[in-house]
């Protein structure tokens, strides 16, 4: 035999084992479907898992020092308006801070670029609050 009547008899005798009924292909193919997505969904969620844990550990630290100054800042804000009742616009302030400090404001995609890294160290709206805090503890700690 030469090469070319060994390649057609190996064809043929593939082609011949190949044949086989419908419904064990149709029942094959669902099957490899099922496991195919199954394997996916977990492969997906075992990486999630991974990254989940391994962005907190990074992100948590910015966040927590981000809470921790919108949390001075409400706290000293809340404290002046409850010993200087007086000064409305103390009061008007605080509020006003409560709202633009709030959790939704602080970590919204103003303040974030595409890697989520901060834009800058300190939010401009923390910015903005220290400064008027500093102006309270002018007027009424000096």
């Amino acid at each position: 035999m030469s090469d070319d009547s060994d390649w057609l008899a190996g064809s043929d005798d593939e082609a011949t084992n190949s044949i086989k009924p419908r419904s064990e292909s149709y029942d094959i193919k669902k099957l490899e479907s099922t496991h195919r997505k199954r394997g996916y969904r977990d492969g997906i969620s075992s990486a999630k898992e991974e990254n989940l844990q391994h962005g907190f550990d990074i992100k948590f630290p910015q966040g927590s020092s981000l809470g921790f100054k919108v949390g001075e800042i409400l706290g000293s804000l809340h404290l002046l308006s409850s010993f200087f009742t007086d000064d409305k616009e103390l009061r008007h302030d605080f509020e006003q801070a409560k709202v633009d400090l709030h959790i939704s404001n602080i970590l919204s995609e103003a303040n974030f670029n595409n890697e989520m890294e901060l834009k800058s160290e300190t939010p401009p709206s923390i910015e903005k609050w220290n400064s008027i805090l500093a102006k309270y503890n002018l007027k009424y700690l000096n």
